[in-house]
């Protein structure tokens, strides 16, 4: 299932509900600007795999503030400008000028997305993973008892 920012209501619905989901793997892939994260609910016996695709930026902590965990609390979308706001920030420091002196536009790839989504997760641990990207691919199957699975997006 992809959403983006004009079905984000889908997130931490009961179509897309993560709670208690732990986390197997997180990988970001630089040149094609993705993060895929793989989560496992064992007492659904169901196992997640969303891929955030175009990211602009992402920021986590891991302070483990209220004790060591892998779980996921909920996952949810953020419209305060939080991790937005510094990546603009950021592209108006980056900022150069031109041969005559005059300060050129700002520019970034967020500035193709007329919506960028902002996602955050929350882990039982009080740590905070937040993704700025276009849209995420939302995939969940159900273990079966022969190991076998299918997925179902």
């Amino acid at each position: 299932m992809r959403i983006d920012y004009k079905n984000k209501n889908l997130i931490n619905s009961g179509a897309t509900h993560l709670h208690d989901a732990e986390f197997l793997g997180f990988s970001y892939d630089f040149e094609n600007n993705f993060i895929q994260i793989e989560m496992i609910e064992y007492d659904s016996n169901k196992e997640f795999k969303l891929t955030f695709h175009n990211v602009f930026g992402f920021k986590m902590s891991s302070c483990d503030f209220w004790g060591k965990s892998l779980r996921v609390d909920c996952w949810y979308t953020d419209d305060e400008n939080g991790l937005i706001l510094e990546l603009n920030q950021l592209k108006e420091e980056k900022r150069g000028k031109g041969a005559d002196g005059v300060m050129l536009p700002a520019v970034s790839r967020m500035d193709e997305v007329e919506f960028p989504l902002q996602i955050k997760i929350s882990i039982i641990s009080g740590d905070l993973l937040t993704i700025v990207c276009e849209y995420v691919d939302f995939e969940e199957r159900t273990l079966k008892k022969s190991n076998k699975s299918d997925f179902c997006s």
